[in-house]
């Protein structure tokens, strides 16, 4: 992938981005901050165009780029989830290929495109040719440290326990988890530290979270407070095979933990991504369930995935089959 930290470092752009990926945080970012490089909000009007999801006229788009920066020495045009790249029709292809091919000097295209078929020609093209930027979300360890330096900047301190449950409970979106820092925030006006309970009492759980404490319920057989938290998970219309496949993987990283258990704690967490506490707590939760059982659930999620796709069983009813795997003796 194109490191687009380079170019920011630098002062060096490229003609032409595709920011695209999961991650909606990062490709806001790094699209502000090739803008914010080029243009002036003084002349924002004459050497910046932003087209966000309904896409103008061609000629508008060649007027712009044919047009020399006014008091500036570059003009940025930016295209944010038009859906382009993932459904263009063939006179818009034909289109753009003719922009790629002669692109001014002065002027920098960003597509900021969260959703993309890599099959699209235009894709192709841009992949070969100009800066690619595809942005996954970030891993535990990597949303913690972020969590620390924004509320950091807020003038906020705050554990790396405490940020390490932030991006386990809300995460792994750097949107949703921002969101939820600046209710945090807010509440904790006057004061420098941030606790757990003040992230308790406004934080929103992400669905995979829910799903967890679900099978943790299920787990240690709190068999009324799991059943609340599945008819909670119906009541907010999540999708049973999503659900179904953080369940797996939630047994998986059980499985995970069980073939490290004999390393340092130290070894698992770098292995794993894992925070301290959450790898003890899930060491010790995976040693009750014990490896035969985590390898039956897994395998009947497996098959439950495979039986809602092909119609062979109602997807409530796959979910409450693994559940029924769970909570078997």
């Amino acid at each position: 992938m194109y490191n687009i930290k380079d170019d920011i470092k630098n002062s060096t752009y490229q003609n032409l981005y595709l920011l695209c990926g999961e991650e909606e945080y990062l490709i806001e970012h790094y699209a502000n901050e090739i803008i914010n490089a080029n243009t002036d909000k003084d002349t924002a009007e004459f050497n910046l165009m932003k087209i966000f999801k309904e896409m103008p006229s061609e000629e508008e788009i060649d007027t712009f780029i044919n047009s020399y920066p006014f008091m500036s020495e570059k003009k940025v045009i930016l295209f944010q989830s038009t859906g382009i790249f993932k459904s263009s029709t063939e006179a818009q292809k034909s289109y753009f290929m003719s922009v790629f091919s002669s692109i001014p000097e002065y002027i920098i295209i960003i597509f900021a495109e969260p959703q993309i078929n890599k099959n699209n020609p235009l894709y192709k093209e841009i992949k070969k040719r100009f800066a690619y930027c595809e942005f996954e979300y970030q891993d535990n360890t990597q949303l913690t440290r972020w969590i620390v330096g924004y509320l950091k900047k807020s003038g906020k301190e705050i554990s790396g326990e405490n940020a390490a449950y932030i991006a386990q409970t809300a995460g792994p979106s750097m949107l949703s988890v921002k969101s939820e820092l600046e209710k945090i925030i807010s509440l904790a006006q006057g004061k420098d530290t941030v606790t757990y309970e003040m992230i308790d009492s406004v934080i929103t759980r992400n669905i995979e979270n829910r799903v967890f404490m679900m099978v943790d319920d299920f787990a240690d057989k709190k068999v009324n407070s799991a059943f609340e938290k599945l008819n909670d998970l119906k009541s907010l219309n999540e999708e049973p095979i999503k659900i179904i496949s953080i369940i797996f993987k939630k047994f998986a990283n059980y499985h995970k933990l069980i073939l490290l258990k004999n390393k340092p704690i130290s070894e698992i967490c770098s292995l794993t991504g894992m925070y301290e506490k959450y790898a003890r707590n899930d060491l010790n939760k995976a040693g009750r369930i014990g490896a035969k059982k985590i390898a039956a659930v897994m395998i009947r999620c497996r098959d439950m995935d495979f039986a809602i796709k092909s119609g062979k069983i109602d997807k409530w009813l796959a979910v409450e089959t693994i559940i029924g795997e769970i909570i078997s003796d």
